[in-house]
């Protein structure tokens, strides 16, 4: 296999998302914030670097790595949705990598990573009775 920098690569399959695949704009933004963190990370990077350990490394550095949000708050980590979000987005991308020849496996899909496991739990709603206040002072009318 060739070692060549990521970074071009990047951006020959964000053109092929885009015109061949027809890939809606959001997405090919998550594509592009979830590759600029692996950059971030390791700047360098090129396709014999790819491997479970270094992304394995990436994710523990997503999840303490410190950041300011909002009006200067400092956060440190990210929710599991959002570390599913870069795995999805960066597999596509390593997919399309083994897909050109370019590095031997996923390595998203090596055993030794684990999808990160979410539920959704807290779920929010009203009760009956919160909807009928709230469509109390509405007057339905049906003939």
């Amino acid at each position: 296999m060739t070692d060549l920098p990521l970074k071009p690569l990047h951006q020959e399959f964000m053109g092929y998302s885009r015109f061949t695949r027809q890939v809606s704009p959001h997405t090919l933004r998550g594509y592009h914030d979830a590759f600029d963190l692996l950059l971030k990370r390791y700047p360098d990077m090129t396709t014999a670097m790819i491997s479970p350990e270094i992304l394995i490394t990436f994710f523990q550095w997503l999840q303490t790595r410190q950041r300011v949000v909002g009006r200067g708050a400092l956060r440190q980590g990210v929710k599991k949705t959002t570390i599913a979000t870069y795995w999805r987005k960066l597999s596509k991308f390593f997919s399309w990598l083994v897909f050109k020849g370019l590095i031997p496996a996923n390595p998203l899909h090596d055993k030794s990573l684990q999808f990160p496991r979410i539920r959704y739990d807290d779920k929010k709603y009203l009760e009956r009775k919160d909807v009928k206040n709230l469509l109390g002072g509405v007057c339905i009318t049906i003939r």
